[in-house]
């Protein structure tokens, strides 16, 4: 019972010893559970590897059958959602990251008077950016509003006194207004904590692995669990050495920050007196090659984790298996990399599933290693969050926006005809395929006629027809030519007089509206009406046509996402007067 502090090598086998601490809980009463706490990212794979492990131990015993469920697996966030499925805070809106940028700058609007450093900061969209990860800073920091006492009072204050204030100002009515109108997750954490205080687990046995950096309100959760007469371990990759010795050492080592975040997480939990009992677990069962131990001792002797041992070049174990490169650059590095992948699998020494690749600015990189996969033929998934800024659908708005502003120029209507999320026309009866390559035919043809004659602006609204000549060849194949430039001309005009009946209206609703309420539901209807919500169906479904799960998964997710934005919008800026540059 309690906490306890667990270190180890990165080399032993932990997740084994973990498993075995488990079995060996759940084996000595029938009443006994664990939970497994890991980062969200790796949840899935430890959930499935834990599972397997645990129930591979079980096997002879009664307990196996349970084993599944006497045993979880959860990152912090799924914890919460499970302890707290039943109370009446799960009732109440979560908002976004954009959400919380939104409703920053009405903040921003709403109080500049109160500021002088940040006073026309709204409408700058990096600024509120950057001011959403210092908000987020204080509130996971566990920074409370009196924090900023000192600096409200300053009767002359320094510039960086000015820019606190303004901070504690900001930090105020954005806590202010998340009680009131929103779950977040400082609230949605101290009600865990309150939860976790009514129950007794004192049967429950805790282990929480992988874990680099704790918030504030995630070591309150840990102390309360330890409260309620959990077992809890904490495990971090350090050794006692690094613990004990390094500290003493001038400068940060590799392990600095995990005896640090060991140092702040058993101090919390014990309430400042002593340090954790430390537990440091042996090299037992490696799944590692001696060679890559040999490595890992040298890191450890080279940043604080062991002591320096000088030896020759007889005692150190020449490295065979692992080699060492140097490249010019990034991209002949990830080419190099891919082309000995490819060679490994070809030959029969490893799977594609079996090779993670850990490298440096994947989001820069990500349209490289893409294009790379592709040329070798690899299988592949990289890891990185979705971005909805790119998404045909925020192209559809940016296109609609300039045509609406900029008075219906050549570029604006072919970014929102082109994007193909709007206008094109579905039936029951024919493929969607074809029906798609018939729009791109009659668009093809649009644009030509608009290329020729220049049309743009009032050409397009003002109602008149259209003209279109294509020089004929000879005097035999005018009459040819007259005919098609006739067809060609009724379909340009046919798709210019679909699309101005569905604009022009609505932009005129838009700049008749008196509130963001009236001007978001005009927006939506005319989304609907230009066929977005339907196209977004589409896509999804040649994606899943044609095995892409991926796409087809994010083409839902997005348009969920939009109208989650579009509600909280409404929320947020309701009875304001309408921005669309908001």
């Amino acid at each position: 019972m309690g906490f306890n502090a667990v270190i180890s090598k990165k080399s032993v086998n932990k997740s084994k010893k973990i498993a075995e601490n488990f079995a060996q809980w759940l084996k000595q009463d029938e009443a006994h559970q664990v939970y497994y706490i890991v980062p969200d990212h790796i949840k899935f794979t430890a959930e499935m590897e834990m599972i397997r492990q645990v129930g591979e131990l079980l096997s002879e015993s009664s307990s196996r059958s349970y084993a599944s469920t006497r045993l979880q697996v959860y990152s912090f966030k799924r914890l919460l959602w499970y302890l707290l499925r039943n109370e009446a805070i799960t009732e109440k809106t979560s908002i976004s990251k954009v959400g919380i940028t939104m409703l920053l700058k009405s903040i921003l609007e709403e109080h500049s008077d109160e500021l002088m450093l940040f006073k026309n900061e709204a409408r700058h969209k990096g600024f509120i950016e950057q001011l959403s990860k210092v908000m987020n800073e204080f509130q996971t920091g566990g920074i409370e509003v009196e924090d900023f006492s000192n600096f409200f009072e300053a009767s002359n204050p320094t510039e960086n006194e000015q820019r606190l204030k303004e901070f504690g100002i900001i930090y105020r009515y954005f806590t202010q207004a998340l009680k009131e109108d929103f779950v977040h997750q400082e609230e949605s954490y101290a009600q865990l904590c309150s939860v976790i205080a009514t129950k007794d687990l004192s049967n429950t046995f805790i282990a929480i692995d992988e874990m680099v950096t704790l918030t504030k309100a995630e070591m309150e959760v840990i102390e309360a669990l330890v409260g309620s007469g959990a077992t809890v371990e904490f495990h971090a990759t350090l050794t006692t050495y690094g613990v004990h010795t390094a500290k003493n050492e001038a400068g940060d080592s590799l392990f600095t920050s995990n005896r640090l975040l060991l140092e702040r997480l058993s101090r919390w939990v014990n309430r400042g007196e002593v340090l954790a009992r430390i537990i440091e677990w042996e090299e037992s069962d490696s799944l590692f090659d001696d060679e890559f131990k040999e490595v890992e001792k040298f890191w450890l002797e080279t940043n604080g984790g062991l002591p320096k041992v000088k030896r020759t070049s007889k005692e150190k174990l020449p490295l065979q298996k692992i080699t060492f490169t140097k490249y010019t650059d990034e991209r002949e590095e990830y080419q190099e990399t891919f082309a000995q992948i490819k060679r490994m699998v070809q030959e029969g020494k490893v799977r594609y599933k079996d090779i993670q690749i850990l490298g440096r600015n994947l989001e820069e990189n990500h349209l490289f290693i893409e294009s790379l996969l592709k040329q070798y033929d690899i299988p592949g998934f990289i890891d990185l969050s979705d971005s909805m800024e790119h998404h045909p659908i925020i192209q559809v708005l940016d296109a609609l926006y300039n045509i609406w502003q900029y008075d219906w120029r050549y570029a604006d209507i072919m970014s929102l005809l082109r994007n193909e999320y709007v206008l094109w026309h579905k039936d029951d009866e024919t493929p969607l395929k074809d029906q798609l390559q018939a729009f791109r035919q009659q668009l093809d043809e649009t644009e030509t006629v608009i290329l020729a004659n220049g049309y743009e602006g009032y050409q397009w609204t003002n109602g008149k027809p259209w003209a279109y000549v294509e020089d004929s060849i000879d005097e035999d194949s005018k009459v040819e030519v007259t005919d098609k430039n006739t067809q060609i001309l009724l379909k340009a005009q046919e798709l210019r007089d679909e699309l101005t009946s569905v604009l022009l209206p609505a932009f005129k609703k838009l700049e008749q509206a008196a509130t963001t309420t009236e001007a978001v539901t005009v927006l939506y209807q005319l989304l609907t009406t230009l066929g977005l919500d339907q196209s977004v169906i589409y896509w999804r479904d040649v994606a899943a046509e044609e095995g892409d799960v991926e796409t087809a998964r994010r083409q839902e997710q997005v348009w969920s996402e939009f109208i989650r934005l579009l509600d909280e919008y409404i929320f947020i800026f309701g009875e304001k007067s309408f921005e669309w540059e908001t």
